[in-house]
């Protein structure tokens, strides 16, 4: 590699442009020239907190509804008594001993708890329109560069039109109706709410609607309970001798269940120019306007984590109402500015584009994904990638929650993996692109999650395990319990700690934030405790877990006719442990703390068990090879130090690298949605773009309720629908334009290497990003045509160091605050 060893403290320019040309316009609208027939059809909006799944509908316009803290049962509800120490002696044992069907079933029943309370619904607001079937003109589409969705359509030659948007600053979702023609609009209005214990009434013209989430909403049957033998688990459902208690369901409401359960309220107001609004029961009735603002404001009891929302909650109403009034004192274009100026101020700071938009790209987006694979649309990645950062933004804001499986759009009672919080990956994966993406603010929910989960997680490592520290493993929830869930060996998975630890460091990298660090230490601290205690050492003398697994995966022990999870010492325990030791011991240093603690990390690395490569010169992903249940299962649990690792590189770890390479190749090119994204992004880091692009191209597929793919909305499909290919895959598409997980030696500092299209696809011939990060605070923009880097300016944020690599060179930039680095080839 050649090494140009020059310092540069300013603005340096290697070549002049001749012309300066106009930026490509971005692919930033999905449209669709019919209107949404299911939920999976519609197309989603947020502000955090509220969000909205909209359907365009031309004779009923649909908004299913979600508050992101709205979620079945309460703090502690699920907690049961879980002893590992009890028995860890003797699985430690089994396992040396080679009796893994005996782990199995010591795990299997004591060792894990029950089901996990489920996010829910909180409504639908119908708009019903008195609209002849002669409808022509017909378009819905949503506008990701403004987050305003819009449906035009024309009816007996009047044009109408809808804008519809969840504003942060005002804390509300609005609708606009607006037609070409004064008094043309005329519509009822109705606000439901999701369970039926929600009823609705008008009082001084506005809908108000109330209601109670369940005490209970178990995503398991009554025999799945009695099977698994965790009667005991549920005192809602069973007696003292583990019968059934009569007339009760798995959906329960307080009324069962001693008044347990989020309580939560809705408001619906309007405002018109011209025309009449009148009262019909529950419902509002307009007559012959000009123009109906529609707001809608909600909020629930929920109280914090930890304080019961139906008997420590907070009253809904007084923020549902105070917010609906202040949104109605406002006109529809202040409301509509203040919306635009705080979302293109995190919207805007990224620009992308992949060359002239072409006839292709021109369809309605369902169309486009149809015909995605034949090539002639690659702007459509442009589109994906600012979609998931529009996803972040609606999903994701300071003072919020984290987004969860589904973002924070569900419409069921029960649905799928609760729509809860999976921390074996997905939960980490939404976050993967947000740094790098210019959106570190909309990182706040998930850092205040890991400090709200320790709380719990401390009380589980004391009481389960008799450790320090804090341990969660492989599901939570809003209440942020860290005990394992039911039904599952992989629910048992005490690594969720060390792995959501990543989230706390990454932000730091990026920031170099010292008091976000300070804060944070006790959380990172508390992990590597845990896991500290949790090590062994093994027979060959290195220290390894006493228990560990790859995650939802399973292997054939020798000579067995039963399947396993479990061994001593899984890869990707040792992997997530390197890693957060490593993380310890550089805070430590930075912030001059626990240097006692950071020696016994120190000497535990140092022996740590080694990874082992297999005979097909794969990694493994156990403590040997055996046969496995699946040799392309989705998860790749054991490439964690690749992605979203960063221990194993091409130049510091190249027999590893080519390991992982091999591995990933035997795990072939298909998968869930998510499991795509995840091989997307690894293959980037193996700067492999054009293996990465083919992924992309088997993710751009038309999926659904039973099909991996991208729904009509760009939403991914697991399937079922789960948000994190979206996000994972964006993840990859921006780490195939720009890399910095990498460090370098530099007289005795580790410094980020920035590196500019690392994983460039053959078919991106030509292309732009501008805005994008880069650890150590640098914002990058790259231009590149015919598959060649063509310009690059790279600004210091924070006047830190870092190595600037393109093809063989690399360069040493040690900038002032505020200085940039341009060049052209």
């Amino acid at each position: 590699m050649k090494y140009a060893n020059f310092v540069i403290f300013f603005v340096v320019v290697i070549l002049l442009f001749a012309c300066k040309k106009e930026k490509i316009e971005q692919d930033v609208i999905l449209w669709y020239d019919k209107p949404a027939t299911d939920w999976y059809e519609a197309l989603p909006i947020g502000n955090g907190t509220l969000g909205a799944m909209v359907y365009g509908g031309v004779k009923t316009e649909q908004l299913q509804l979600n508050e992101n803290t709205l979620y079945s049962g309460e703090p502690g509800q699920s907690h049961v008594n879980i002893d590992v120490a009890k028995s860890l002696d003797k699985v430690k044992d089994l396992i040396k001993n080679g009796d893994l069907n005996e782990v199995n079933k010591i795990v299997g029943d004591e060792w894990i708890g029950r089901a996990q309370p489920c996010y829910q619904p909180f409504g639908n607001l119908f708009i019903q329109f008195d609209h002849s079937k002669d409808v022509v003109n017909y378009k819905r589409e949503l506008d990701i560069s403004e987050a305003i969705m819009r449906t035009h359509y024309t009816v007996n030659e009047v044009n109408f039109q809808r804008e519809t948007f969840a504003s942060f600053p005002d804390q509300v979702i609005v609708t606009n109706l607006t037609a070409n023609a004064n008094g043309k609009i005329s519509c009822t209005i109705e606000l439901e709410g999701a369970h039926p214990t929600s009823h609705s009434s008008v009082e001084n013209n506005v809908i108000i609607m109330n209601g109670q989430a369940p005490a209970l909403a178990l995503r398991r049957t009554i025999q799945n309970v009695q099977n698994w033998k965790q009667e005991w688990m549920y005192p809602e459902l069973f007696d003292k001798n583990g019968q059934p208690i009569p007339d009760t369901e798995t959906t329960m409401y307080g009324d069962k269940l001693d008044g347990k359960g989020t309580f939560y309220q809705g408001r619906v107001g309007v405002e018109l120019k011209g025309g009449s609004l009148k009262v019909e029961g529950n419902k509002l009735v307009i007559t012959n306007a000009n123009t109906a603002k529609i707001i809608f404001s909600g909020d629930t009891s929920y109280n914090g984590f930890d304080k019961s929302p139906s008997k420590e909650g907070v009253d809904p109403s007084i923020v549902a109402s105070a917010n609906l009034e202040k949104a109605l004192e406002k006109s529809y274009e202040a409301l509509k500015n203040d919306h635009l100026q705080d979302y293109s101020e995190l919207f805007d700071r990224v620009y992308f584009s992949l060359g002239e938009i072409t006839e292709q790209s021109k369809l309605a987006t369902d169309k486009r994904l149809e015909l995605f694979s034949k090539g002639g649309d690659p702007s459509l990645a442009t589109l994906f990638m600012q979609h998931a950062r529009y996803l972040t933004i609606a999903a994701s804001r300071s003072g919020g929650q984290p987004i969860n499986l589904q973002g924070m759009w569900n419409d069921l009672i029960i649905p799928p993996w609760a729509s809860a919080y999976t921390m074996n990956i997905n939960t980490e994966i939404y976050y993967w692109m947000t740094e790098a993406a210019n959106l570190s603010e909309c990182a706040e929910p998930i850092h205040r999650f890991v400090k709200e989960l320790s709380v719990d997680g401390a009380k589980h490592a004391k009481e389960s395990f008799g450790y320090d520290g804090w341990t969660a493993h492989h599901n939570t929830t809003l209440w942020r319990s860290a005990q394992p869930v039911d039904n599952a060996w992989c629910s048992f998975w005490p690594m969720a700690g060390g792995w959501l630890s990543q989230q706390i460091w990454t932000h730091y990298r990026y920031t170099k934030d010292i008091e976000f660090l300070k804060e944070y230490w006790p959380v990172m601290k508390g992990a590597a405790q845990f896991l500290n205690d949790w090590l062994i050492m093994s027979d060959e003398g290195y220290y390894t877990t006493p228990i560990g697994s790859s995650p939802e995966h399973g292997y054939f022990p020798e000579g067995a006719d039963y399947r396993t999870p479990f061994c001593e010492g899984a890869t990707m325990d040792i992997m997530i442990i390197k890693e957060l030791f490593t993380n310890c011991i550089a805070t430590s240093k930075i912030l001059g703390v626990d240097d006692d603690f950071a020696e016994i990390l120190s000497s535990k690395i140092q022996n740590i068990q080694p990874y082992k490569i297999g005979t097909k010169g794969q990694l493994l992903e156990w403590d040997n090879e055996y046969k496995e249940v699946d040799s392309q299962h989705r998860h790749i649990s054991h490439l964690y130090a690749l992605s979203p690792g960063y221990e194993i590189t091409k130049d510091k770890t190249p027999e590893l690298f080519d390991a992982v390479k091999r591995t990933l190749e035997i795990r072939g090119d298909e998968g869930t949605g998510w499991a795509m994204a995840w091989k997307t992004h690894c293959w980037a880091r193996l700067k492999d773009g054009d293996h990465a692009y083919k992924i992309i191209n088997n993710l751009f597929v038309p999926g659904g309720r039973r099909k991996a793919g991208l729904l009509p909305s760009l939403l991914a499909s697991c399937p079922p629908f789960n948000i994190d290919g979206n996000y994972g895959a964006s993840a990859g598409i921006i780490e195939m334009l720009l890399q910095s997980h990498e460090t370098k030696d530099v007289n005795g500092e580790e410094i980020p290497v920035i590196e500019l299209l690392p994983a460039l696809p053959k078919v991106w011939q030509q292309g732009e990003i501008s805005g994008l990060r880069a650890a150590n605070g640098f914002e990058v923009d790259i231009k590149w045509d015919k598959g060649k880097l063509v310009t690059a300016t790279i600004e210091s944020l924070l006047g830190e160091k870092a190595i600037l690599r393109f093809g063989e060179t690399d360069i040493i930039l040690d900038l002032q605050k505020g200085d940039s680095y341009k060049f052209a080839l």
